[in-house]
């Protein structure tokens, strides 16, 4: 397997250099430190003797590598979303005679999956408008027997019910479905703070003790607020109640286990969604899991459900890149990682939009990953590592920073600005919401006719207008800015440029020349195998 592990050194300097050039970041985005304590502290921080070491780390051309290599090599076909008359027929009996009962001691499938039912539907009725309360019962079932489908359904959008392979009268309902569920159980997922994943922690009942081991609840719940985060379930409303109701854990059994899958394809999508929503920057995920033995972590509700979902939302609804940065408790970054990884891909490459290309695909995205190793040895969910981790958030923050300013400085022809901030860094290739990048909102600059304007003033300042926007493409060119990036209605820095004979020159010269590092003919030259 093909890895990246740079030196700790020159990670730590890149650190130091993030915190240290920009200003503090802004509260509303989450996670802060202190500015003074972060240059200083920066380097004890990352000291392997004491904290977690940097395992895993692959920037965001890295991740594109990968996902590009598996949907080359991968071999699948297309998965449609589809209606399933066995489970829906075997669940629909099962949900007509469950007990219709609240209580936090349901045991049985049916009490659990029963009292689960009825607080998502009074959720979803309290929540939806007047006119549609009479849907919520059903859109409610839909969860549980179609979950996963949905979510498929949700990804493919419009796609799923143009393409011919499909069968619309059969698929529609899905992707209704999925936007009725959309409008309420969203918002149940979204926390106040930026949120966390985990797996593999449990407090043991049995020791008196039990709540101050490493793995505890109590301390994963202690660190996310040393971090000034939580944790999805049960800090959101939708994790309370599936914590409630137990997960439904007493549902054992094939066809009860699909119903169970389902919910959680369905709310993990909604958790990340939240995420996503609020453009949450970073998501940290804490595992105490190994690959094999008892309750292995590809069993795990973040491996089957939650980082798919993270894929999902990044490349598949596309233009969210946030950081992932993994901590795993047992130091197996070497394990963990990449399976996680490839799980991820695996998912994404089947939701896959049926009118993109592979390699526009890959770029709808910037998402990077790190793994922190974080064995028992020397290594606790305390205020050292949680320092640590704040320090790889508050860089991720400020880089995106950069990127925002690049954007604003692009737009509007501020050259000197322009070429400060790539030197400081700034990712020449970032995306806004829409996905667009710097180097499109400077090729946009050239303005049109002015109706109020003499012929002479108009020609004057469009060809002061075109000479600035050239002067920040070249900069942006010069640095590797990609000028076949598509934005999310397909447009391109090249198109949009194709009105001004001199701007798409230079873009084309560019292209024929290679600049564009990250376009789709130099992706495909660079392989992270498995």
């Amino acid at each position: 397997m093909l890895l990246r592990f740079p030196l700790l050194s020159i990670y730590a300097n890149v650190l130091v250099n993030a915190v240290r050039r920009d200003e503090e970041i802004d509260a509303l985005k989450g996670i802060s430190v202190d500015a003074e304590d972060a240059s200083a502290d920066l380097t004890d921080a990352l000291q392997t003797s004491k904290n977690a070491s940097v395992g895993e780390q692959l920037s965001a051309e890295d991740m594109q590598h990968g996902l590009l290599d598996f949907l080359n090599n991968a071999r699948w076909k297309y998965s449609f979303p589809d209606l399933r008359p066995d489970l829906d027929l075997y669940a629909r009996k099962i949900l007509e005679k469950l007990p219709r009962r609240k209580s936090s001691n349901a045991r049985s499938c049916q009490e659990q999956l029963g009292g689960l039912l009825t607080e998502l539907t009074t959720t979803c009725q309290l929540v939806i408008e007047t006119e549609s309360r009479s849907s919520c019962p059903e859109s409610v079932k839909s969860i549980f027997l179609h979950g996963a489908s949905v979510v498929l359904a949700l990804q493919m959008g419009p796609d799923l019910v143009k393409n011919a392979a499909a069968t619309p009268r059969l698929r529609k309902p899905l992707l209704d479905a999925g936007y009725f569920l959309k409008r309420w159980i969203i918002e149940q997922a979204t926390a106040k703070k930026a949120t966390i994943l985990w797996a593999g922690f449990w407090t043991n009942a049995s020791d008196p003790d039990g709540h101050r081991s490493r793995t505890s609840k109590e301390r994963l719940y202690r660190f996310a607020d040393l971090i000034e985060t939580q944790t999805v379930h049960p800090s959101t409303k939708l994790g309370q109640l599936a914590e409630k109701y137990d997960n439904l854990a007493a549902c054992q059994g094939p066809k009860e286990n699909e119903v169970k899958g389902n919910m959680w394809s369905f709310f993990s999508f909604s958790f990340v969604s939240a995420m996503r929503k609020k453009e949450q920057d970073v998501v940290v995920a804490l595992v105490h899991k190994a690959m094999d033995g008892e309750r292995p972590l590809d069993q795990s509700i973040l491996f089957q459900y939650e980082v798919p979902a993270i894929g999902i939302a990044s490349w598949g609804f596309g233009f969210w890149s946030p950081q992932v940065v993994l901590i795993d408790l047992l130091g197996t970054c070497n394990q963990t990682s990449p399976a996680l990884r490839k799980q991820l891909y695996s998912v994404v490459g089947s939701y896959r939009s049926f009118t993109q290309s592979r390699e526009d695909f890959v770029l709808r995205s910037r998402l990077s990953w790190t793994c922190l190793d974080c064995p028992h040895s020397h290594c606790h969910l305390d205020e050292h590592l949680a320092k640590q981790v704040k320090l790889l958030l508050q860089a991720k923050r400020k880089q995106d920073q950069k990127g925002s300013a690049l954007t604003k400085a692009a737009k509007t022809g501020k050259v000197s600005k322009v070429k400060k901030l790539l030197y400081d860094g700034a990712d020449v290739n970032f995306q806004d919401q829409d996905g667009n990048t710097p180097l499109f909102f400077a090729v946009n600059l050239s303005p049109g006719p002015r109706r109020k304007a003499t012929a002479k003033a108009t020609a004057k300042a469009t060809a002061k207008a075109t000479a600035k926007a050239k002067a920040t493409a070249k900069a942006l060119l010069d640095k590797g800015a990609n000028v076949d990036a598509k934005n999310k209605w397909g447009e391109t820095p090249l198109a949009a440029a194709m009105p001004f004979p001199g701007l798409r020159r230079l873009l084309e010269t560019s292209k024929n020349h290679g600049a564009d590092a990250n376009a789709k003919y130099k992706l495909s030259t660079v392989t992270v195998g498995w």
